[in-house]
């Protein structure tokens, strides 16, 4: 399990073989055929719903990139 964020990117990068955005993962897990991400908030009552909306902008631009692993 990578824990560097750096790390992560680079991975994901490779798996998908195409620029990611350069946005926080707080945990990663990789196994042979999966990759799971998690993002995490400290809180759930804090932050509207820009900062509510910040959370899926990883995996929106993962799924903008096209790939079909996603």
């Amino acid at each position: 399990m990578p824990d560097r964020v750096y790390d992560m990117h680079q991975i994901l990068k490779s798996i998908l073989e195409t620029d990611i955005p350069n946005l926080d993962i707080d945990v990663m897990g990789v196994s042979d055929d999966k990759v799971l991400i998690v993002q995490l908030r400290s809180r759930d009552d804090t932050g509207g719903t820009t900062a509510k909306g910040s959370l899926v902008d990883m995996l929106r631009g993962l799924l903008r990139s096209g790939k079909n692993t996603i």
